[in-house]
């Protein structure tokens, strides 16, 4: 594989990754859904949620909060033609409120910062998480 191609792929996986956290923040959780594989199999905090039907069983249990996930510090231990593996180390933001009153109260001193353990898979001419491993690497002394 070239370079060229290898940055392709990255920067696919990267799209699909950034879209699923624009739609989980948006609360849009079957357009969410659509970035993982079918068979998805998502490991948070010790709990494993696996397929597209068990993630959104979750969603629909999740807290009416405001959240914002954001991603820094990308990097691709692996890239092949079919598969590619990438650890991201991503800072979530969560308060009360809703996206119609505005502004949500963060009652946090930082944020919950958390490691992605990405594997995606080529579906087609898409690439798509089919697992993810998310470990918490710090938490707010109050959180």
């Amino acid at each position: 594989m070239n370079l060229e191609e290898q940055q392709r792929i990255e920067w696919l996986c990267g799209k699909a990754r950034a879209a699923i956290m624009f739609h989980l923040d948006r609360g849009e959780f079957d357009a969410m859904v659509r970035y993982y594989t079918e068979d998805i199999v998502f490991v948070r905090l010790g709990k494993t949620l696996t397929g597209r039907g068990a993630i959104l069983a979750a969603m629909a249990n999740r807290p009416a909060v405001v959240t914002r996930h954001l991603h820094s510090t990308t990097h691709f231990v692996e890239v092949n033609s079919d598969t590619a593996e990438a650890y991201t180390y991503n800072a979530t933001y969560s308060g009360a409120g809703d996206e119609v009153s505005g502004v949500a109260s963060f009652p946090h001193q930082q944020p919950h910062v958390f490691e992605f353990h990405d594997t995606y898979r080529r579906v087609g001419d898409e690439w798509l998480v089919a697992r993810r491993v998310a470990d918490m690497v710090f938490k707010p002394p109050d959180g």
